[in-house]
């Protein structure tokens, strides 16, 4: 019983690492599409900014979620 319940609990957090890659791909994506109309430097410079952003925003996120426990 241990073991199904083992494996029941380790299927659902690879699900749960496969929707974080998800949704992190999809972010990446749609921040290409939106820093397509700029050029050169302007453009990696505004890929950066949005993805840090992005990135600084989860990670608050993951905080809150973490002290509200």
């Amino acid at each position: 019983m241990r073991k199904i319940n083992f494996n029941i609990l380790l299927l659902h957090y690879l699900f749960y690492l496969l929707q974080q890659k998800q949704n992190y791909l999809k972010m990446l994506k749609k921040i290409r599409y939106a820093v397509s109309t700029t050029s050169g430097a302007d453009r990696r410079e505004t890929y950066d900014w949005y993805k840090d952003s992005y990135l600084e925003m989860v990670e608050r996120l993951d905080k809150a979620e973490n002290t509200s426990n």
